[in-house]
């Protein structure tokens, strides 16, 4: 096991044009086509619809972990991704997650973590 830290990417997704998150079924789909072309094997899923409307996704692929808040009524998706080793390449993924809900307007950010250190 490295001795490194892991990646951290942030993205805020605007506008988004794909609702996926109205449809769990269709995300699914749409992630396992994503992470099938990029080898990722383990996959797991869970929608939860909070009081306020929103809705939170939590997923968990091979050695990363990802969190989304959805705000529907401004399609708004405020996304992070997780990584235990500096070595993990998330950019494939990251960006084919940015593609599924197709935002007009990305702000998005990866840094390796303790850095500093």
């Amino acid at each position: 096991m490295s001795n490194g830290f892991g990646r951290h990417f942030t993205a805020d997704l605007y506008f988004c044009q794909n609702e996926l998150w109205k449809s769990p079924r269709k995300f699914h789909e749409e992630i396992r086509r994503v992470t099938h072309s990029l080898d990722i094997t383990d996959n797991d899923w869970n929608f939860t619809l909070r009081d306020s409307g929103n809705i939170l996704i939590v997923g968990k692929l091979n050695d990363s972990f990802v969190l989304m808040q959805v705000f529907p009524a401004r399609n708004f998706i405020a996304a992070d991704i997780f990584c235990w080793r500096p070595e993990t390449n998330i950019l494939n993924f990251s960006e084919g997650l940015v593609e599924l809900f197709a935002p007009q307007v990305v702000a998005a950010e990866t840094r390796l973590r303790a850095e500093h250190l």
